[in-house]
């Protein structure tokens, strides 16, 4: 997918909300440039097949489009939360951290200071009690991992799927329907090979 095809899904976005959607392509990009994903694709298709994804289920609000290409800059990139807040708000900069397992604090020279890591209760309560963008994302998340974890050893793909029962299906029973039934399909793939 090229930037064209993925700007087509927003066509309906007012000029100001495509211009920041359009700058949280960049920064994701950006961010995620020298990165590769476990199947040897770079990164950032990710985040962007995400987007679509979501905007293809009927997600194609500003905040949920900003904050799921956004959604792992935290935790995997040197994107300092001040830069989200700037860009984007208060609101998006909350998702994203939310739906990051790690955060960087950075200092006024761009050192990182400090490295935040948040403990499996403190990450999965917070998406569980966030709002319906948080929510939405991890589901869709969740179901691009496990469609790309074919390069992954077998223990792996288990602990995988025992996270996914119980933490990510109840989150999906209260969201979508459709992610419900996906990562339920997908548990019993897993667990059948």
């Amino acid at each position: 997918m090229n930037r064209q095809e993925f700007f087509a899904h927003f066509t309906h976005l007012s000029p100001d909300d495509s211009e920041e959607l359009s700058l949280a392509y960049f920064l994701s990009k950006e961010g995620h440039r020298r990165q590769v994903r476990d199947d040897g694709r770079r990164y950032f298709e990710h985040p962007r097949e995400l987007t679509v994804l979501l905007a293809k289920r009927g997600h194609k609000d500003k905040k949920t489009a900003i904050t799921s290409l956004l959604h792992d800059n935290p935790e995997d990139t040197f994107t300092p939360p001040v830069i989200i807040s700037k860009l984007f708000g208060a609101e998006v900069l909350t998702s994203v951290l939310t739906l990051s397992k790690v955060v960087r604090v950075f200092d006024h020279t761009g050192k990182v200071i400090r490295v935040i890591k948040k403990t499996s209760g403190e990450y999965w309560g917070a998406i569980t009690a966030g709002d319906f963008t948080e929510r939405i994302i991890k589901c869709g998340d969740r179901y691009l991992n496990f469609k790309d974890m074919k390069n992954w050893n077998r223990r792996r793909q288990l602990a995988y799927a025992a996270e996914t029962e119980e933490r990510v299906i109840p989150i999906a029973e209260k969201t979508d329907p459709w992610f419900e039934k996906k990562l339920k399909d997908l548990l019993v793939e897993v667990r059948a090979a």
